[in-house]
Parts: C-alpha cells; sequence; structure tokens
C-alpha cells in the first residue's frame, strides 16, 4: 500500500518497498526509494494534503505530465462539491491552452495551489515564477527524477556585456567599483534598467526571439540582476532556490549519483528489489558510425544477432540501442569515415526487421537512448527481457550540468550506473512482485560497467535473489588522478585511436614520437622516464604506448 500517513514523529511516506519520513524543512532532500516503489502516487499523497499552502511538481516528460494531469482532474473530481477545491495549472508544449495562458501573464501562476511543469521550465524559466504563491511562497518542490538533460539555460548572456554598460576613465561610478579594461579605462554597468533597454533597443539586440510578456519578463529579471549585482549567476539552479522551500528530489537510483555522505540524502533501510537477473553477453558485428547506406535489408543482414536473440525469448524483450546510425553527409571527420550516409532512424527499422523474422508487435519494442522511455515510464512493466545493443556514449558536460544544478559531485561513471539501472528498472522488476528478468548486452557495451549494474541490484536486493552472469574484471581499474586524465585528453590529438580504444575498451597499441608526445603532454624535462605513470595508466586499460 502507498500512502502518506501520521504517526507521533510526523508524516511517513509508505513506498512498495521501504517507509520514509517526509521532510519538513526548507533545503533540497533526496529520496532514493528505488524504482518503481510509488513515487508518482506519493507525490500525489503530498498534494492532497498540503495543497492549501502551495505546491509545485516538476516532471521529466510530457507524457508524465499529462499522467499527473488526468491524476488530479480524478482526485479534484473527487472532493465535496459544498467543499474547498483545488486550482492547477499544467503547464508543457502539448497544452497549448495553458502555454498561452502563461507566456502572456507569467506572473498569473502564482495564484494556482498546484503547478506542473517539466524539467525544462526549471532551466529556461526564472524560478521564482513557480516559487511565488499568492503573496508568499510554496511550501514543497516535488521534483519528479533526475535532471538529466540540460538545454540553454535561462542566464545572463556575455554578449550583452557592451550595450549594457559604458566606458569612461572614472574609476568609480555611483560608489559602484568599475572593470578596468584598458589604460585608465573603465567599463561600468548603467545605473538603471531603463538605460540598459534604451541602449538594446538602439542597436536591436533582442534577449529572446519571442514577444510576450514572459520574454519580457525574463529580460527585467537579467537587466535588473545586472543593475544590482552585475554579470553574477541568475540562482536558478535547485541547490539555489532550494532552501526557499521544501523541495525533495524523488529519484529511484539518486544513491549512485550523491555521496552517502551527503547530509541531504533521506536514509532508505530495507531491500529495493526482490526479482532474480541473469546477465548475459552476446556478439554484435556493427559500429554505429559505419560506411553501409543503412536499409532494411542491410539492418536484416548485419543486426542478425540481435534479431536472432529477441525471437529466442518467451517473455516481452524491450530492445535498447541508438536513436540513428550512419553520419550526416559533409560531417564528422572524412578521413576517418568514408561513404558518409544519412542519418537513419534506427529504431524504425529494426522494430520492421525484427517483424519481419516473425516476432509478434505485442512481443517487443525498440527504442533508442535518451527518449525518456528508457527512465520515466511505465510502458514496459510487463516485460521479462532487455537487450542493450551498441555502446553507449554520453556527452562530456552532463556530469558538469548535473553537479551545478543539484550541488553534488557525481561522475562520468555513477552517472552511467545509474541510467543502466534506471533502464533495466523499466522491466517487470520495478512490480515488485519477485518475477525474473533477463539483461542481454552486447559485445561492444563496456564489460566492466555491466558488471557493476549487477553488483549494484546484488546490493540493494532481496538476499534469496539470484543475480549472476557476469565475472569480476580481472583487474579493477585504479582511479585515476586528475593530471593524468588531462595527459590522456591531449593524446587524443596526436592519436584519436586511443580515445576510440578507451570507450569501446578494447586493446590498442600507439606509437608516439617523444618530440610530438613532449609537445602536448608537458614534463619539466624531454625524457621517456617522466612518462612512466602515464604509460602504466594506459597499460592497466590494454593499450600500449610506445614512445619512439
Amino acid at each position: 500500500m502507498i500512502e502518506l500517513y501520521e504517526n507521533s514523529s510526523g508524516d511517513v511516506m509508505r513506498f512498495l518497498n521501504c517507509k520514509v519520513p517526509l521532510p519538513q524543512t526548507f533545503g533540497l532532500h533526496i529520496c532514493p526509494s528505488g524504482c518503481g516503489a510509488g513515487k508518482s502516487t506519493i507525490i500525489l499523497e503530498i498534494i492532497k494534503k498540503y495543497w492549501k499552502e502551495g505546491v509545485v511538481v516538476a516532471v521529466p516528460t510530457i507524457e508524465a505530465a499529462k499522467e499527473f494531469q488526468d491524476k488530479l482532474k480524478t482526485w479534484a473530481s473527487s472532493l465535496p462539491k459544498t467543499g474547498e477545491s483545488p486550482s492547477y495549472s499544467v503547464i508543457h508544449t502539448d497544452n497549448q491552452t495553458e502555454l498561452v495562458n502563461y507566456k502572456e501573464d507569467p506572473t498569473s501562476l502564482a495564484k494556482f495551489d498546484i503547478i506542473v511543469i517539466t524539467h525544462v521550465r526549471l532551466e529556461i524559466d526564472p524560478v521564482e515564477l513557480f516559487v511565488n504563491y499568492k503573496d508568499g511562497k510554496r511550501r514543497f518542490c516535488l521534483i519528479d527524477e533526475l535532471i538529466n538533460y540540460y538545454l540553454s539555460a535561462f542566464e545572463i548572456p556575455e554578449k550583452i556585456k557592451p550595450y549594457v554598460t559604458f566606458v569612461d576613465k572614472k574609476k568609480t561610478h555611483f560608489g559602484k567599483q568599475g572593470e578596468l579594461i584598458g589604460a585608465n579605462v573603465y567599463r561600468h554597468i548603467y545605473s538603471d534598467t531603463a538605460l540598459m533597454k534604451a541602449a538594446l533597443r538602439k542597436d536591436k539586440v533582442k534577449l529572446f526571439p519571442a514577444k510576450n510578456k514572459l520574454a519580457d519578463y525574463k529580460e527585467n529579471v537579467i537587466l535588473e540582476q545586472i543593475a544590482r549585482e552585475g554579470f553574477v549567476g541568475l540562482k536558478n539552479k535547485v541547490k539555489d532556490f532550494s532552501d526557499e522551500l521544501v523541495t525533495i528530489l524523488f529519484d529511484g537510483t539518486a544513491d549512485i549519483i550523491f555521496k552517502p555522505e551527503d547530509k541531504r540524502m533521506i536514509p532508505v533501510g530495507g531491500s529495493k528489489y526482490k526479482s532474480d537477473i541473469k546477465f548475459e553477453q552476446f556478439p554484435i558485428t556493427i559500429k554505429r558510425h559505419s560506411s553501409l547506406e543503412w536499409n532494411l535489408k542491410q539492418v536484416e543482414k548485419y543486426c542478425s544477432s540481435v534479431i536472432e536473440l529477441v525471437k529466442r525469448q518467451s517473455g516481452k524483450t524491450l530492445v535498447v540501442t541508438w536513436k540513428t546510425i550512419g553520419v550526416p553527409k559533409n560531417e564528422g571527420n572524412a578521413d576517418k569515415f568514408e561513404g558518409l550516409v544519412e542519418n537513419t532512424n534506427f529504431p524504425t527499422l529494426l522494430t520492421t526487421a525484427i517483424t519481419n523474422a516473425g516476432v509478434s508487435p505485442d512481443m517487443f519494442a525498440v527504442i533508442h537512448r535518451g527518449s525518456g522511455q528508457d527512465r520515466g515510464s511505465n510502458d514496459y512493466r510487463d516485460y521479462e527481457n532487455i537487450v542493450f545493443y551498441g555502446e553507449w556514449n554520453l556527452p562530456d558536460n552532463i556530469t558538469g550540468d548535473i553537479n551545478s544544478m543539484f550541488g553534488c559531485k557525481t561522475d562520468f561513471e555513477h552517472y552511467m550506473l545509474s541510467l543502466l539501472v534506471q533502464t533495466v528498472c523499466r522491466l517487470a522488476i520495478r512490480q515488485h512482485k519477485g518475477i525474473g528478468i533477463k539483461v542481454y548486452y552486447s559485445s561492444d557495451v563496456n564489460e566492466n560497467m555491466m558488471y557493476r549494474v549487477q553488483e549494484y541490484f546484488k546490493l540493494n536486493s532481496e538476499s534469496c535473489c539470484s543475480i549472476h552472469g557476469i565475472n569480476p574484471p580481472f583487474k579493477p581499474l585504479s582511479k585515476p588522478n586528475k593530471k593524468l586524465l588531462v595527459d590522456v585528453i591531449f593524446l587524443y590529438s596526436l592519436d584519436s585511436g586511443i580515445k576510440n580504444a578507451l570507450q569501446d575498451n578494447k586493446p590498442y597499441t600507439s606509437n608516439i614520437s617523444l618530440d610530438k608526445l613532449y609537445s602536448v603532454v608537458k614534463r619539466a624535462r624531454r625524457e621517456r622516464g617522466l612518462y612512466r605513470g602515464l604509460i602504466e595508466y594506459l597499460k592497466e586499460r590494454n593499450i600500449t604506448l610506445n614512445i619512439t
């Protein structure tokens, strides 16, 4: 039973697999309750009790927002007609009426008891629009799932500095220290926003292309802060505004992203999962960047391993793969990729190929990574098999964005682990009924990482569960220091094969002259012996660096 109930210590959130106290103090609280534990239901229960104090809910996708709107509508319609009724607004691009109203009168959100927004709004709009409630602040901000993608953030663009400032030889202006930009020349910020706007309009500079009240509001926020504080970052990150209200991040794998010693973590006792899990590797003969002119015939020929794998499963199977295959024409490294092809919608082709092989469309689904279906979806809760088909790469900036948003210190390895665990938890394991599942992964997927996925489920499952299939790594990799990581990145400019080998977890030999190596990876002197640490680091990862 999923519910919010009260005991002598206060409110308690009862999930399917654990009980967690409901935080009541301002600040960010992190609830790693496990996937499929009933986060959305708990969020609705909190709304039912505290809606009169103001609640904002941030969900990952438009689909999640629509589902939540249906839940709010059902609940509101069940309330007595004679009693007080909650007002709510659900904002996303498919809900044009609410979106247009918001853009034409953004401050009107303060009158709603409940606001539901998608994660992207926390990135691109002033957060005060969602935090303000009537004459004060909302009580709760409830974030469903870790924010794991970042668009162009709502921020102060550096490019407008020449337009909202003026230059003269005075060191101070109305008591404000000027920025020295030349010999006895200082740059000062205009003293009020009216002057800033006039300067922008004169030079026909637009901070936002849209012409609506929301764009005007965002422009005013930026200019007012510049006049007040200068070009400092806007407080639009979760870590910045969370102290204004009770902010709770509900994420099933937050225990991977946030360190155990992080005091914002809410302790969750007991086991999170109760399914047997078998892991198994299978071969793959293609790479995403291929010179093949991809069509259905090519997919049926070169992707036979995954097609046959899906055919022989007795239960439903979820295939997680690339969104596209091939590279755009006239783009990329022409020396590396010959016969460049246009991007092809790979999941669609693979779906057709598996169907043509005799598998009923009801027995499988093919999705791509980053689709939203690999993280926040309940659509595959009756599936018993998952197939990771193709190596998994991520943008270099993603962990930095997460750390900036939440004030944590995660890294690429931990973030990747959380994504893989989240995706496995789209299956029947999220029902918490002990249904066994199988996890297949292609041979180009990092096996050490999949071993970590296996061990995570062992640690967080009931002791009676059989979770096996991947042997421990032959030799645990040592934790590299930052200096060596920087050195390796510089090496990429001399031999890109090193980067590919590290990503693919494959053996590789690189021959680089001492002179070339010294030109990009500096040492105190030009001596081979001073590169011993770098050689050992690469050797541990099956990469041989020969300094000629």
